[in-house]
């Protein structure tokens, strides 16, 4: 289950369910991005339950997004990536559902532990967002430094 910080839910209340953001998990996911290009989780005791699972408008993305996962844990962990038999059992195994193709109970725990360490990031550079063109503004030049400092 997708879940957020209830901080995370505060912050974004003043955009949340505003066009362009009229998913559940477009803000989440959003947060999940940012976690996953700073290569940092963050748990929070306080999570509230977001979405049980992908909206069918993610259904194009959702192999996508759990790759991203996947990708992260395999650096975090710095497994080579000709290690194969390492990589399937000690991420793939782990984070993904093959039957549910989804992600597992324990890939959904570290997609949100991810988001979380995003919204986190976003916080401390973004003031509370009241307006989603401005959000996406200061979001876009964040991910465009993030994607540079990979580069």
């Amino acid at each position: 289950m997708f879940k957020l910080s209830t901080t995370a839910k505060e912050w974004i209340s003043g955009i949340e369910k505003k066009l362009p953001f009229n998913v559940n998990l477009d803000l989440y996911y959003m947060f999940f991005l940012v976690g996953v290009l700073i290569g940092q989780r963050s748990s929070d005791n306080h999570f509230s339950d977001l979405i049980r699972d992908f909206p069918s408008s993610y259904n194009d993305h959702k192999k996508i997004i759990i790759n991203f996962l996947l990708i992260a844990e395999q650096r975090k962990k710095a497994i080579p990536l000709d290690a194969k038999l390492r990589l399937r059992e000690e991420i793939l195994e782990k984070c993904v559902d093959p039957e549910r193709n989804t992600f597992s109970d324990y890939g959904f725990n570290l997609a949100n532990e991810y988001a979380n360490a995003g919204f986190q990031y976003l916080s401390e550079k973004i003031v509370t967002p009241q307006n989603t063109s401005d959000f996406m503004t200061s979001y876009l030049e964040i991910i465009k430094e993030l994607g540079s400092e990979i580069n």
